[in-house]
């Protein structure tokens, strides 16, 4: 994002407004107020409820047909968060190769290829929701809200509640068209809200910086206020990562999935320990009986990646001798052994 870019986006949006030329004429959009959007709510909810629109689907039948066309079934959404979350641990990969260039070239490619992926099935997922009475609904309160935030040249109102359903479109289409493509990416909020102009106007006033309750802020600054917190606590973290991560938004991500499964690790071995306490147990393994097929998985989920990847191959050894000692269980034959050559060694020191 080029600076006089950045400076233009930052300038409008701590105004709450923006202008727009239309067959020469100059209007203006404002934020709207909670007028507005009280206003917008009802008729979304009465576009909802309108007999004129029953030929319209809603987002559950829309799910039907995708399933019954094989276009989008219930365990696309299982894939489709499985490839999440390997994004997000490619992204947990990409931080911790902040240093080797070469595995972080590979681990990018991986990244791209993953997200065209996710991109191409969130298409297929949502294939029909322009066919929806929901998104009908969405896209007619956007525009009369839209439509009673343009005044003209002398801050009038072009349109009114009453004459929003009867005034040619025309102009409220064409305004739309151009918000959108003026539309700010996620990206771009990224990095306006860590760079200037807006790091210094933020360290200053934070939310007050709008000079508005917070209430009546509009998504753009909301959004604006959303990511500069998320870099503030980054910032102010003990574990606060170089300024070259900062500016990674993949690596950035990555930073933060890492100290999140840090923090849950945590929790889960002091859940362990007190339940190991709570049984008297100070062993290395806890055994917790479990009551139904939910409690079960409450508990393995206490337990790490690297110890569920064991337990996945000593239920599949077992399986597949149909039955073990326990002293024969590969596990426990590596600890025997380690255990003997532990004493080997002690003798030896002894004599």
């Amino acid at each position: 994002m080029e600076q006089d870019t950045k400076n233009l986006v930052v300038a409008q949006i701590l105004s709450g407004f923006k202008f727009f030329d239309v067959d020469g004429q100059r209007y203006k959009i404002i934020s709207p107020s909670s007028e507005i959007k009280l206003l917008g709510e009802y008729v979304y909810r009465d576009t909802m409820q309108s007999e004129k629109f029953e030929d319209l689907i809603t987002r559950d039948k829309a799910k039907m047909i995708l399933n019954q066309l094989d276009i989008w079934k219930p365990k696309d959404n299982k894939d489709l968060e499985d490839l999440e979350k390997y994004n997000d641990d490619l992204k947990i990969q990409l931080y911790q190769a902040a240093f080797k260039s070469n595995t972080q070239n590979e681990i990018r490619k991986r990244l791209k290829r993953t997200k065209i992926i996710i991109d191409k099935a969130t298409i297929k997922r949502y294939s029909l929701e322009h066919a929806t009475i929901e998104y009908h609904s969405f896209i007619t309160k956007k525009q009369f809200m839209t439509a009673l935030c343009i005044l003209d040249e002398n801050n009038q109102n072009v349109y009114t509640e009453k004459d929003f359903w009867l005034s040619d479109p025309y102009l409220l289409n064409t305004i739309i068209n151009k918000i959108d493509q003026e539309s700010i990416s996620i990206s771009e909020f990224r990095e306006m809200s860590r760079d200037e102009p807006w790091r210094s106007l933020w360290t200053i006033g934070k939310e007050n910086v709008f000079g508005i309750p917070i209430k009546d802020l509009n998504d753009d600054q909301k959004t604006l206020v959303s990511f500069s917190k998320m870099y503030d606590g980054a910032y102010e973290s003990p574990e606060c990562p170089a300024e070259e991560v900062f500016k990674d938004d993949d690596m950035f991500d990555g930073w933060m999935l890492f100290q999140k499964k840090q923090r849950e690790n945590e929790k889960k071995q002091q859940e362990l320990d007190r339940i190991a306490g709570k049984n008297g147990e100070s062993a290395g393994e806890v055994f917790v009986v479990a009551e139904t097929p939910e409690d079960v998985g409450r508990i393995q989920s206490l337990n790490d990646a690297g110890t569920r990847r064991e337990l996945s191959q000593k239920f599949k050894y077992i399986k597949d001798q149909g039955s073990v000692k326990e002293q024969h269980l590969p596990e426990v034959k590596r600890e025997l052994t380690r255990q003997a050559a532990e004493q080997f060694k002690n003798s030896i020191r002894g004599k």
